[in-house]
């Protein structure tokens, strides 16, 4: 019984062979106890990794906030040119 419990305690999250020593790279509640460092800033900021983890309230902002964006550059892209020039094809007749 105590050797069950001794395993137990050996367990470090990922598998029975570990190079970092005894401290666990997988907590019990499931998150990773791994900390990287000398990275940089853009290395560790992931856009896709960021839409997946965050609240769909906030998901949906930015999906909105986005379309609002790329609406409002067009739009301006729009004003820019002026009406004037925006002409379409003019239909002639012989």
């Amino acid at each position: 019984m105590s050797e069950q419990k001794q395993k137990n305690y050996n367990d470090l999250g990922l598998g029975e062979k570990s190079s970092s020593g005894n401290i666990r790279s997988l907590n019990k509640d499931g998150s990773f106890n791994v900390k990287k460092i000398n990275i940089s800033f853009w290395d560790r900021k992931s856009f896709f990794h960021s839409l997946t983890t965050m609240s769909w309230f906030n998901f949906f902002t930015v999906i909105l906030f986005a379309y609002v964006v790329v609406n409002l550059f067009f739009a301006s892209v729009y004003v820019l040119i002026g009406v004037e020039h925006l002409t379409g094809i003019t239909a002639e007749t012989i």
